[in-house]
């Protein structure tokens, strides 16, 4: 699976809504929504009203299932002239798992950007056994085809990924291995083949991103070094991380920490996100804590 977007954590319900007013976004006063209508990213070290880093948007079709998701970002509170993402999601029937997913994205001034469609499959469980992604960069102009193949055996998840000859990396063949361990229908922990092992703490609290196609199947990427704690299109979980702790072979740990306010009927009104880093050479030295940003949710 590949990555996209960051997440964040929490302050004081005052300030989330003192901040949400001065950057003229709405503010959830009944606390009685599910369905997100907005997700705004902050950095509460900037001046109200040039705070603001990212805004993601959120419909959904009659049956209350998420049709698109549209995410702007911004630099002092002013968008960022042609840069968007944008995906579309579609389904079979009264299906809950999409079929189909159509996104672009565009990064300016560079112009950097690229338009791909994903077609997902499912076995009887509702995890995803294969996606097919035909795509094509715009700067320069180049065409790909990917496909991802699943298979678990017991607590183990194998994915095949294949890319066509003239594609990205010109026609390659890799495998990716992680053991996962669940509790209560959340991954707790993960080890990749490199050895790579993560720990996941969560709270009890709905995750507002695991509906749908959008939380089919916890499948972490194979990487070491982050982990996107909104998780809007890949790694939801039904419940929100609080602590996402990474350990590689050669004693670098990361830990990404969310702290959380909560609505009245339990979904997470606000998070704040921290990295804390122990022996982490590249990222800085040992017990380094950096905060990441703020995040409102906003719903329908």
């Amino acid at each position: 699976m590949k990555k996209s977007f960051p997440l964040l954590l929490l302050l004081v319900i005052v300030i989330s809504v003192a901040s949400c007013k001065k950057t003229s976004h709405p503010s959830n006063n009944s606390g009685s929504g599910t369905m997100l209508s907005e997700f705004v990213a902050l950095d509460t070290t900037q001046a109200i009203g040039s705070d603001t880093l990212s805004i993601t948007y959120f419909t959904y079709d009659n049956l209350k299932r998420v049709s698109t998701i549209n995410w702007i970002s911004f630099i002092n509170y002013a968008r960022v002239a042609g840069s968007h993402s944008t995906s579309t999601f579609f389904y079979n029937g009264t299906d809950t798992l999409c079929y189909e997913e159509i996104s672009s994205e565009l990064e300016n001034p560079s112009a950097d950007g690229h338009n791909d469609t994903n077609y997902i499959s499912y076995d009887s469980r509702g995890r995803m056994v294969k996606i097919i992604n035909n795509g094509a960069n715009t700067n320069p102009v180049q065409a790909y085809s990917m496909e991802d193949d699943f298979s678990y055996v017991g607590s183990t998840i194998i994915n095949n990924e294949t890319s066509t000859p003239g594609s990205i990396g010109n026609g390659y063949n890799s495998q990716d291995t992680v053991t996962q361990t669940t509790s209560n229908g959340d991954v707790v922990s993960q080890v990749d083949k490199q050895n790579t092992t993560c720990t996941i703490s969560l709270d009890n609290h709905p995750n507002p991103f695991f509906r749908n196609g959008l939380g089919v199947t916890p499948i972490y990427a194979m990487y070491s070094d982050y982990y996107d704690a909104d998780g809007i299109t890949d790694d939801v979980q039904k419940n929100n991380c609080t602590l996402f702790s990474v350990d590689n072979p050669v004693g670098n740990v990361n830990h990404v920490i969310n702290q959380f306010t909560y609505n009245a009927n339990g979904y997470p009104a606000s998070v704040i996100q921290y990295n804390t880093f122990q022996a982490y050479q590249a990222a800085g030295p040992t017990g380094t804590l950096e905060f990441n940003f703020k995040g409102i949710y906003i719903y329908q």
